[in-house]
């Protein structure tokens, strides 16, 4: 059995808006309540026990992930994960991260959350983005150095998905639900490019349902041309869309409407058996994508990054 659970008892909480953003992204989409400082502790703790309920289906359905070199489950992996460390938090407990973002709920936080909020961050605010004043005398605001761009936020959810296949979804049919699903991912992979951003990120998560395979596709974006025209014809594809000013509040908002963790994946409806074996066929499938150019905090420039 797993040795007993550290603690990770919460010292501070971290305010910046790029935190900010990961907890609403993901604590309340999983939690489905309302964040009170007061309950953070109680809320993390909540956030880790029904990521071990899902990890302990994932153990039962032999994922990968959690096995050893002869196909018998690694309590050493399995203890790994469950020892994945909160974010946005400092905590007295320190581990390593398990880097399963793709459903680890901490990690999908620190990477597709933090990462491109950061990003954005950085566009918006330059290589020092994450301090809110300028240092000196008189102490002013951090300037946006880039206030003619405009911030777009997009989703669509695909709830129908691979459904047109007509075959409902088995391990035996999943192959042709994800060539399907693979087949979508393509076709949109440089959809937002269309709009000629200066600068975008845009995930594609997937969800396995009793017949067909969910799919998620969401993105933030940094453009010159009129927005009202991006989003009226985000709107017309059946995308829900919103454009904001660029600013630390606005880009929070964006985030977390754009890379809110998909909580079906939590559901106890989801086939434990198809969500294993999902995980595991798009393990090594390209689902997030970032378009521009940031200066690091060494001031070194990072050219189009895709992974």
């Amino acid at each position: 059995m797993p040795r007993e659970q550290p603690q990770f008892k919460i010292i501070r909480i971290r305010g910046a808006y790029r935190h900010r953003a990961t907890r609403a992204a993901v604590l309340t989409a999983i939690l489905q309540r309302k964040l009170l400082v007061d309950d953070m502790q109680r809320n993390f703790d909540d956030l880790r026990k029904r990521w071990h309920a899902v990890l302990q289906s994932l153990a039962e359905s032999n994922w990968k992930p959690l096995l050893d070199a002869e196909g018998d489950l690694s309590t050493r992996n399995l203890q790994f994960m469950r020892d994945c460390p909160p974010f946005s938090v400092v905590t007295a407990d320190k581990r390593r991260t398990c880097n399963r973002d793709r459903i680890c709920p901490f990690c999908y936080a620190r990477r597709n959350v933090m990462r491109p909020f950061v990003r954005m961050e950085r566009v918006l605010y330059g290589p020092n983005s994450n301090s809110f004043r300028v240092a000196g005398p008189g102490s002013k605001a951090l300037p946006v150095l880039r206030p003619d761009l405009t911030l777009i936020a997009f989703r669509l959810t695909l709830k129908n998905g691979t459904a047109w296949l007509k075959t409902k979804l088995t391990p035996k049919t999943l192959p042709d639900h994800w060539e399907a699903a693979k087949d979508y991912i393509r076709r949109n992979r440089q959809y937002e490019r269309g709009f000629e951003p200066e600068y975008s990120s845009s995930q594609i998560h997937l969800c396995p349902k009793p017949d067909r395979i969910e799919l998620r596709r969401s993105g933030i974006m940094l453009v010159k041309i009129a927005p009202e025209k991006v989003v009226a014809t985000l709107k017309r594809q059946g995308m829900q869309a919103i454009a904001l000013k660029p600013c630390k509040k606005s880009l929070f908002e964006a985030t977390t409407f754009a890379f809110r963790y998909p909580e079906d994946i939590f559901s106890k409806g989801t086939n434990p058996v198809m969500r294993a074996r999902l995980l595991e066929i798009m393990s090594s499938t390209r689902l997030k994508s970032w378009c521009g150019i940031v200066k690091d905090e060494d001031g070194d420039a990072k050219d189009t990054y895709e992974e």
